[in-house]
């Protein structure tokens, strides 16, 4: 007869729902890395994200909309109206 086996956390788990992934997946975080002078420059910004990989992704994305995505607004004078655009 087989006993039961006690329950064994699966990797899905770990990476959502335990405050410290990197302690079972040491390379658990993101990375956001800024060139400010482009590619091949030599100087470069980073922030680390580190937690559930639920909440590392959100926080990620929400930084770099709030860091680097600007958007422009072009009143035209003549008709009234604008032109509104996301630069990078």
């Amino acid at each position: 007869m087989d006993r039961p086996r006690p329950p064994f956390p699966k990797n899905f788990g770990l990476l959502f729902f335990n405050d410290e992934p990197g302690r079972f997946f040491p390379a658990t975080q993101i990375d956001v890395v800024w060139f400010p002078e482009g590619p091949g420059g030599d100087r470069f910004e980073e922030k680390f994200f580190q937690g559930p990989l639920g909440r590392i992704t959100r926080d990620a994305v929400d930084f770099i909309n709030r860091m680097f995505h600007r958007e422009v607004v072009i009143k035209y004078q003549a008709s009234g109206t604008s032109h509104q655009s996301v630069v990078p």
